[in-house]
């Protein structure tokens, strides 16, 4: 096996994993769970996850960036207009 077929097998099982639909669910899932993980918008979300999954094989990293981020600005503790429990 030479590395100008293994080149070609990456490239094939790139091309695969983007035109058959994985890169596509995973980008979506990964919306969903950063829409939840932030209490944000659904949607917004999910068209972001859209967008990304139309970049080959890199759609996934940024959906997977973006939920790692997702909740890191958010307060750790009750909101601070709460009012204290009586």
């Amino acid at each position: 096996m030479t590395v100008a077929s293994l080149a070609w097998i990456a490239y094939k099982t790139g091309w695969y994993f983007y035109a058959l639909g994985p890169q596509m669910v995973i980008c979506v899932l990964l919306g969903y769970l950063a829409a939840r993980k932030t209490a944000g918008d659904l949607l917004n979300w999910l068209i972001v996850a859209f967008f990304a999954a139309l970049v080959p094989l890199a759609g996934v990293l940024v959906m997977l960036g973006l939920w790692w981020r997702a909740g890191a600005a958010l307060p750790a503790g009750p909101p601070q207009d709460a009012e204290p429990p009586a």
